[in-house]
């Protein structure tokens, strides 16, 4: 299975296989998830995408905070 993690944002497309992924279950409101499923289509993306994505940029963010609070 391939994932991009791309779209001009310099992330690059990698395999995901079953030794280097785990599966995650999350709840979301309905129009959260409305909003996800509506912008899967109109950008021709799997919501697992978008999800991994915001994560991704999430704790890059995270990590770059903390790092800066240990000078």
């Amino acid at each position: 299975m391939m994932h991009h993690l791309g779209g001009g944002d310099g992330m690059v497309a990698r395999k995901v296989t079953t030794n280097s992924a785990d599966r995650l279950t999350v709840t979301l409101d309905a129009e959260d998830k409305a909003e996800l499923e509506r912008l899967s289509k109109e950008m021709d993306r799997s919501v697992a995408w978008f999800v991994r994505d915001a994560l991704s940029k999430y704790l890059k963010d995270k990590r770059g905070r903390a790092h800066e609070g240990a000078r």
